[in-house]
């Protein structure tokens, strides 16, 4: 017996898993810790996450400037991160004002 494509399209329904849902800011700033913080090289307790519809806030003190761009890059690749707002700076230099436009979480 053949199965209508109606039918078809049902069942077909029911095996796919369910489309996930978007995360909440807490969620999203979880995510952004458990990716980053995989990397031995990222300081996991010199740096704070935030996010905030789905703007992510890095603030803290990391060892290099291109330790800083890495992991802002990193950061900007994760899913559900829309934009980062990158406030992390080394050390002897003043930690950067977020940019007026960005909303501080």
């Amino acid at each position: 017996m053949m199965l209508g494509l109606g039918r078809a399209k049902g069942e077909w329904h029911h095996l796919r898993p369910p489309a996930a849902k978007p995360l909440d800011d807490a969620g999203l700033a979880h995510r952004v810790e458990s990716v980053l913080f995989r990397d031995r090289a990222v300081p996991k307790r010199a740096i704070s996450i935030n996010a905030e519809r789905g703007t992510v806030f890095l603030r803290g003190q990391v060892e290099t400037a291109g330790l800083i761009d890495e992991i802002g890059v990193a950061v900007a690749h994760i899913p559900g991160v829309r934009r980062v707002v990158n406030l992390l700076h080394v050390p002897g230099t003043d930690a950067p004002h977020p940019p007026p436009t960005a909303k501080a979480a």
